[in-house]
């Protein structure tokens, strides 16, 4: 079965391209425009990991997490940023993410490498 991935980020660029690249490695995709999308998602499904964005408008990526963490404990996290944002509890890659970098840290995660 393919790990489903949620890939949430106010800038519909950034989100298509990690979405995209995600879906041609293999992973069941989704996309949220925001963090309160991103959190009506995880309650209505579920995921093996979400990808998010920190700094989104109404709720921000952690606050999102924080609340997809109650809904889902298992799930696994990577915050993505312009910059580091010293968020020492989740995996963080910094904006512009490369493609490489995101993928080594979405199989570690899913135990799959």
């Amino acid at each position: 079965m393919r790990a489903s991935i949620l890939v949430v980020d106010d800038d519909a660029a950034v989100r298509n391209v990690l979405g995209l690249f995600l879906s041609r490695e293999g992973y069941d995709v989704a996309e949220a425009e925001d963090g309160w999308a991103g959190l009506k998602a995880a309650a209505a499904e579920r995921f093996d990991l979400v990808v998010a964005d920190v700094f989104m408008p109404g709720l921000s990526g952690v606050d999102m997490v924080r609340d997809i963490l109650r809904i889902q404990p298992g799930i696994q996290v990577v915050m993505v940023s312009g910059y580091d944002d010293g968020l020492e509890r989740y995996v963080q890659l910094v904006k512009p993410v490369r493609p490489a970098e995101l993928l080594a840290v979405v199989r570690r995660l899913l135990g799959e490498g």
